[in-house]
């Protein structure tokens, strides 16, 4: 079954139809709104083994990279010893030093871009890979597994 792009309705058939410009794939009602262009031909995918498609049991690790958590005092310790003012390095990374100054007081993460210019300039390490393994969700003591449960299990390593 095919999906209107316009409605969200399930449908059997489905029409490529030129709407205000755009070529949408929608149903025989959502039709009335532009100009038909063709008849899409649904297929339905063919699964083989069905519960492989849903499962996967080999574990996998991969690694993420995440903003060091004194990201706020690192950008400034350095900036300070260049002798440089929030306005000078600001305008140096061009970014605003409103922007710079909720990044040294911690109120803001800055996104990668601004991440590697301040690294590049600076000369610091912002970002650090840390390794996500999966959790094993199995709880067998006193009942299903709860979002507190999780989050002891994934402390306790």
């Amino acid at each position: 079954m095919a999906v209107c792009n316009l409605c969200g309705s399930k449908t059997e058939r489905i029409f490529k139809t030129k709407i205000e410009g755009a070529e949408m794939n929608v149903c025989a009602t959502c039709t009335k709104l532009g100009r038909v262009i063709e008849e899409v031909k649904v297929e339905e995918p063919i699964y083989d083994e069905p519960e492989q498609r849903y499962q996967d049991d080999s574990p996998s690790t991969s690694t993420v990279n995440v903003i060091v958590s004194d990201y706020g005092r690192l950008v400034k310790q350095a900036r300070e010893r260049k002798g440089l003012k929030q306005e000078e390095l600001a305008k140096m990374l061009a970014i605003k030093e409103s922007l710079l100054h909720n990044i040294e007081s911690s109120h803001f993460e800055p996104s990668v871009v601004v991440i590697e210019k301040l690294e590049k300039y600076l000369h610091i390490k912002l970002m650090q890979q840390i390794e996500d393994k999966p959790v094993n969700l199995r709880h067998v003591e006193s009942g299903p597994m709860t979002l507190g449960d999780m989050i002891k299990k994934k402390m306790k390593k």
